[in-house]
C-alpha cells in the first residue's frame, strides 16, 4: 500500500507505516498505521479505507497506530486491532478490536471497544492471539507514574482475555482483564493455526550471567465460565542484548531496529514458534542485528537450546545448511530486524523480517 493509496483512503500517510497483512482463501488484508486495503489473491486491489472510519474511532482521538490483522483459520474469521490516544500532551487512549462477521473482509465487521482511560495512560502497541475458544490482546502501559525502576515512563503490561463465541456472535464479549503488571514487559499472545485449548503467550524476560530466560504464559479456562487461569514458567534460550541501528545501504542512514523484546509468535501442531531481535558480531563486521527465532515443544514441556549462527562469506547472506525443528536459529551476517513468523495451513513453517544488504535498500526479505 502505497502513500497515494495511503492519501486517498484517509488523507494522511504514516512513516513508518507498521505494516500489517494476513491471508484468508480468497483475499489479502493490509493494514498500516491509518489506512487499511483488500487485495484478491490474483493480485488486484478490492478497496482501501480509513482505519479511522473503520474503527469508528472519535475526533478527541488524535492519532492512531499499530495496527494488527489476522486470519483465524479456525473460526474462518478475520481479526484486527488498534489504539488510539489524544495527543501528544493527554496520552489518554483505547483500545479497538474488529471482528468480520463472515469470511469475506468486504462484508460486515462489529468493533468493539476494548479498553479505554483518561487518566493519560498509553496503552502502547496492542498484540493480538488467542485460542481456539479465548481472543487475547496484550500491550503496555505508559504513563507519568512509571513502574518502579522503569525507564521511559513503562507503567506495566496488561493482557485483555475474550469469550470468543461472543465475538464470533457480535455480541458484547464477556472478558478477563491482568495487569497492570510491572513484572513483565512486552507479552505476545500466539496466533493459532491448529486447535488449542489454552491461550499461548511469550516474552523476553531478560538475561541472566551466560544464559536467556523466555517466559512462557498458558491461559486456561473461559470468561464465560469465570475460571480463566494465568500459568506461567521460563524456559531457558541464547542470552539476549540490544541490537543496534541497522545501515540502510541504499539511503546511507541508520535505522532504529527496536530492542530484544519478542515480536511474533504463532502455534501449530504442538508448537509455539516466536521471533525477535538480538545483536550479534559476525567475524568480519562490527557489531550489528541479528534474528533470533525459536520454535519450543509444549506438550514435551522442554525447550531445546541448540544455536544455529548463519555467517556470510564475502558480504553476502549464507542461507545454506538451515535446520528444522524444535530450536533456537539465529542469522547473523545482515542487518536484519523486527522478524515475523507465518505458519502455512499445509504444516510448513516461514519467518520473514526487515533487511539491509549492500546491493538494494531495506526491505523485507524471507528467512526461509
Amino acid at each position: 500500500m502505497g502513500q497515494a493509496q495511503q492519501w486517498a483512503a484517509s488523507g494522511w500517510p504514516m512513516t513508518p507505516p507498521d505494516t500489517q497483512l494476513a491471508a484468508g482463501p480468497n483475499h489479502l488484508v493490509q493494514m498500516v498505521n491509518v489506512a487499511g486495503a483488500i487485495w484478491s489473491k490474483s493480485g488486484s486491489l478490492v478497496t482501501t479505507f480509513s482505519l479511522r472510519s473503520f474503527f469508528g474511532i472519535p475526533s478527541r482521538y488524535q492519532t492512531l497506530s499499530d495496527p494488527r490483522v489476522i486470519y483465524d483459520v479456525l473460526s474462518g474469521r478475520w481479526f484486527a486491532s488498534v489504539f488510539a490516544w489524544v495527543s501528544d500532551a493527554d496520552r489518554s487512549s483505547a483500545v479497538y478490536l474488529a471482528v468480520s462477521a463472515g469470511p469475506d473482509p468486504t462484508g460486515l465487521w462489529w468493533v468493539y471497544g476494548v479498553a479505554s482511560n483518561q487518566n493519560g495512560i498509553l496503552y502502547d502497541q496492542p498484540f493480538l492471539g488467542g485460542s481456539s475458544d479465548k481472543v487475547v490482546l496484550a500491550w503496555n502501559d505508559y504513563s507519568g507514574t512509571p513502574c518502579s525502576g522503569a525507564g521511559f515512563g513503562f507503567a506495566g503490561q496488561e493482557t485483555v482475555v475474550l469469550e470468543k463465541a461472543d465475538l464470533l456472535s457480535g455480541l458484547a464479549p464477556r472478558s478477563v482483564r491482568f495487569g497492570p503488571d510491572c513484572q513483565r514487559f512486552r507479552l505476545v499472545p500466539a496466533q493459532p493455526l491448529t486447535p488449542t485449548g489454552p491461550a499461548y503467550l511469550v516474552y523476553n524476560r531478560g538475561s541472566v550471567p551466560g544464559q536467556g530466560l523466555l517466559g512462557l504464559v498458558a491461559v486456561t479456562g473461559s470468561p464465560a465460565t469465570g475460571d480463566v487461569v494465568w500459568a506461567e514458567r521460563a524456559l531457558g534460550m541464547p542470552a539476549t542484548t540490544p541490537p543496534p541501528s541497522a545501515f540502510d545501504w541504499g539511503s546511507g542512514v541508520y535505522l532504529e531496529t527496536g530492542d530484544d523484546r519478542l515480536l511474533s509468535a504463532v502455534w501449530q501442531n504442538g508448537l509455539l514458534w516466536t521471533a525477535g531481535n538480538t545483536g550479534c558480531v559476525p567475524p568480519w563486521r562490527r557489531h550489528r542485528p541479528v534474528l533470533r527465532a525459536v520454535g519450543p515443544g509444549i506438550d514435551a514441556h522442554t525447550c531445546a537450546t541448540a544455536e544455529f549462527r548463519h555467517r556470510a562469506a564475502g558480504g553476502v547472506p549464507d542461507v545454506s545448511g538451515r535446520r528444522s525443528g524444535p530450536g533456537w536459529e539465529s542469522f547473523c551476517g545482515l542487518f536484519g530486524h523486527r522478524p515475523a513468523y507465518v505458519c502455512g495451513s499445509m504444516g510448513g513453517v516461514s519467518g520473514c523480517h526487515w533487511a539491509s544488504f549492500p546491493d538494494r535498500r531495506s526491505g523485507r526479505s524471507p528467512l526461509w
